[in-house]
């Protein structure tokens, strides 16, 4: 049989024994129902690519996992926040957010509580017999439990975690000791309330801590739209 193939003539014979000559050259067909296997090269440079991928995967993965801790606990801070927003504004009640920094044993805890009314005293949210009485601890996060991995570290003001912030629910967000705005440190009437979480390493062996140098900012200004830095 004889074709034609981009200007050169091709001749193919099939004779018996299963082999095909092409151009005088022989050519081993593969018996029916048998395909070719891969070499041992070949299985060795698959198995070398596939254990490239493993080493440089890895840690990438490794590293992703441990900063969704840290994301994880900022979500919870974050979302305290607005809960305390939202429920100000629907129940007409000032919303007073307490963090505990760590002490270096314990990670930390957010507090939310509901006060009697809309001002921001500490009056508002203290017990004292009468009717209504302040809903403490309507939502808390224990870090230390929940986030064990992340630590409040610090808060600017730095004695926020001393007071409180309060929610109003006009939208406003003050200080309970003072019923004032968060002290400006640029100048403005209003500053800003910053909550640092830090993420620590927590060795399988001892269960020592060790800080890493990955953080999360969680700022809450006066208008109390809350953002992450």
């Amino acid at each position: 049989m004889a074709r034609n193939l981009l200007g050169y003539q091709a001749v193919v014979h099939l004779v018996d024994g299963g082999v095909i000559r092409m151009n005088g050259r022989p050519h081993k067909r593969c018996p029916i129902g048998q395909e070719e296997g891969f070499t041992l090269l070949e299985a060795v440079i698959v198995l070398l690519i596939i254990a490239v991928l493993g080493v440089v995967s890895v840690p990438a993965v490794i590293n992703t996992l441990t900063y969704q801790k840290l994301s994880n606990a900022t979500e919870s801070l974050v979302n305290q926040v607005e809960f305390a927003r939202v429920q100000a504004a629907a129940r007409n009640r000032a919303y007073r957010l307490r963090v505990v920094r760590s002490d270096g044993v314990n990670s930390g805890a957010i507090h939310l509580d509901e006060g009697t009314g809309t001002a921001c005293t500490p009056a508002t949210f203290e017990k004292d017999a009468a009717d209504p009485e302040p809903i403490l601890d309507v939502r808390h996060v224990d870090f230390t439990l929940d986030h064990k991995e992340v630590r409040i570290i610090e808060t600017v003001p730095e004695d926020l975690d001393a007071t409180a912030l309060c929610f109003k629910p006009d939208g406003r967000v003050l200080r309970v000791d003072s019923g004032t705005p968060v002290a400006s440190t640029d100048g403005y009437a209003a500053g800003e309330a910053v909550y640092v979480l830090q993420l620590f390493s927590i060795s399988q062996v001892n269960g020592s801590a060790q800080p890493t140098n990955l953080y999360k900012r969680v700022v809450v200004p006066y208008n109390g739209v809350v953002k992450v830095e």
